[in-house]
């Protein structure tokens, strides 16, 4: 308990020495003091443990008070567990709330002449969703660090190894296409590599462009274990989406001998998806390609898949 309150007096004793002007700091005066009435309180009621029953064993008032009595049964239910741990959490939130707003009231008043009756209730809620919501956000903070540097590495690596891999454990006479593509959300660029696939549409509706991406290096996997693959990097504007497809889809033949085309695919994509979001723009595609069919079905599977990135 002292070396909390050593730590606590230490950092503020830095900040002031580093930057002195602090102390007339709102956020400053704020922090300190809702921190250090949180210790102060805390450790005063852990305390008090000096009344006679205590003593013959007996649990203290602030165990009492915080729905504990230290020893838990063996054949206690789980039931009374949680309700015991609720109690503790609502109490605790309900003794922080109401010491914060206490020993910040002054500066509340002094730096924004008003006070929020309110804030004492939602703080008895917020105080143990922030024991979930801190480790989330480092969390989702870290994950993003870490998926920034993915997005930096180059992508013709993963389709050679993948190659590789398969060309040694699987038998001969099958290939596989691929294609794989890594976006850079801050910058909205991605860099792609393809084993033979159908070249992926990047459709721009500002300008109205459909860009096919082709690559001229890398054929299916599994036929060879050199295979190398080139990498290329495109932009993906703000206003623009991103479609993926099998054959299965472009070649489907309708009642005469036309088949539905990549032409046609990225004319109706630039038609249809100006005002549609990725999924509604899958629906529609998928419909209009049924209606081209006129009642007949796909000979083939199909997979279509359709990037839109927000940021």
């Amino acid at each position: 308990q002292s070396s909390l309150f050593n730590v606590f007096l230490t950092a503020g004793f830095i900040i002031l020495l580093w930057k002195p002007e602090s102390i007339m700091d709102a956020g400053f005066q704020l922090s300190f003091l809702a921190v250090g009435g949180i210790l102060l309180v805390f450790t005063r009621l852990s305390q008090i443990s000096s009344d006679p029953v205590a003593r013959m064993g007996e649990p203290t008032w602030l165990q009492k008070l915080m729905g504990g009595t230290g020893v838990q049964e063996p054949q206690e239910f789980i039931g009374q567990y949680l309700k015991s741990r609720f109690e503790k959490i609502l109490i605790g939130g309900a003794l922080i709330s109401v010491t914060v707003t206490a020993v910040t009231f002054p500066v509340l008043v002094y730096q924004f002449n008003r006070v929020s009756l309110i804030g004492v209730f939602l703080n008895i809620l917020m105080v143990p969703l922030a024991s979930l919501l801190i480790p989330t956000v480092l969390l989702m903070t870290l994950v993003g660090n870490i998926s920034t540097t993915l997005a930096a590495l180059p992508a013709w690596p993963m389709l050679e190894t993948i190659n590789h891999i398969l060309c040694e454990n699987q038998k001969l006479g099958h290939f596989i296409t691929a294609f794989y593509g890594v976006i850079h959300l801050p910058s909205r660029k991605m860099k792609y590599a393809s084993a033979g696939h159908n070249p992926p549409l990047l459709i721009d509706y500002g300008t109205g462009s459909i860009q096919h991406l082709k690559t001229k290096k890398g054929f299916p996997l599994m036929i060879n274990s050199h295979n190398e693959i080139e990498e290329l990097e495109t932009l993906l504007s703000p206003n623009s989406k991103l479609i993926c497809y099998t054959d299965g889809f472009t070649e489907a033949r309708g009642k005469g001998t036309d088949m539905y085309g990549l032409n046609r695919l990225g004319q109706k994509s630039l038609e249809l998806g100006k005002s549609r979001n990725a999924d509604e723009l899958g629906r529609t595609l998928k419909q209009d390609a049924q209606d081209f069919l006129d009642g007949g079905d796909f000979t083939d599977d199909f997979t279509l898949v359709i990037v839109e990135a927000e940021v």
